[in-house]
């Protein structure tokens, strides 16, 4: 009766260990899911939960200047790609923030047209490519029609995750 009862009770370790390890694995992939969830619902304080704001500014920020660096160095205009820098960067400042969102998901254009859930779900069909690059990074890189590519990476704060970059690719470019 001993060896049963220990039988069962290391069993029972087992897949209570197994369960919240697949728990911690598919968080990611479940917070991914409920920011489209999100987007298709024009919910923005749902998604804004799911988006660390300074990060993704930050990020998008330092990818908009080391874009513009390759041209300053060819060229004489470096002053107008360091203005057009700092012009990007300050409108990053000013609109990606919970209400500019609120405004990305609901609206089609700066003319204010609301979209329906529909068209936001229609708009919104594409393929993933789900990924871990680390314990803490996962990525999920989005094939739209027309070959646009979109990588959103998810950064780990505890046990939850949240948007911290977006990368709009080359069309078939897939590489980190």
């Amino acid at each position: 009766m001993i060896k049963v009862a220990r039988k069962r009770k290391r069993s029972l370790a087992i897949v209570v260990a197994l369960v919240c390890i697949s728990v911690v694995l598919l968080q990611p992939y479940l917070a991914s899911k409920r920011m489209r969830a999100a987007f298709i619902e024009g919910d923005a304080s749902t998604l804004s939960e799911h988006i660390d704001f300074e990060a993704l500014r930050s990020n998008l920020t330092r990818r908009l200047a080391s874009s513009y660096q390759a041209p300053v160095q060819q060229s004489q205009s470096g002053s107008m790609y360091n203005l057009a820098t700092i012009l990007l960067a300050g409108q990053l400042e000013t609109g990606l923030t919970p209400e500019g969102l609120h405004q990305l998901v609901n609206r089609v254009d700066a003319g204010g047209v609301e979209r329906s859930v529909e068209e936001r779900h229609e708009s919104f069909k594409h393929s993933a490519w789900h990924t871990y690059q680390s314990p803490s990074r996962f990525s999920t890189l989005m094939t739209f029609d027309g070959g646009i590519q979109v990588r959103l990476t998810l950064g780990r704060e505890g046990l939850s995750w949240r948007l911290r970059d977006i990368e709009f690719l080359d069309k078939g470019a897939t590489s980190s």
